[in-house]
């Protein structure tokens, strides 16, 4: 599994350092590949006087 996480990153430092759309819509999959999913939890809410 770390392999699978070493050769993906590597691929988006190599998207990332090109100039072009397309390589950065490359690293753009890259990366939605990476997250599974993002969860946002609200904080409470504090009042100040």
């Amino acid at each position: 599994m770390a392999h699978h996480y070493r050769v993906q990153v590597d691929e988006l430092y190599t998207a990332l350092q090109e100039d072009s759309e397309a390589k950065r819509m490359a690293a753009a999959d890259v990366i939605r590949s990476l997250v599974r999913e993002i969860i946002l939890t609200p904080e409470s809410r504090h009042t100040t006087d």
